[in-house]
């Protein structure tokens, strides 16, 4: 699967639960509904900052699995 399709399903979770402990699967199942969401709600874009961290994180513990 494409490397960014995930980084943005993953990005869309974020922005909406304020985590990313979630499967892949599960990123790329709510990405359609969470991205209605948010954009409606202009304010979710405030943590793009704190996703990348995040997904930082999370890419570098999947390098070791």
């Amino acid at each position: 699967m494409e490397q960014n399709k995930i980084k943005e399903a993953y990005r869309m979770f974020f922005f909406i639960k304020g985590h990313l402990n979630c499967s892949e699967k599960t990123a790329l199942d709510c990405y359609d509904n969470y991205f209605k969401r948010c954009w409606y709600n202009q304010e979710m874009w405030i943590r793009e900052e704190a996703f990348e961290k995040e997904y930082e994180k999370k890419s570098a513990e999947a390098m070791y699995f």
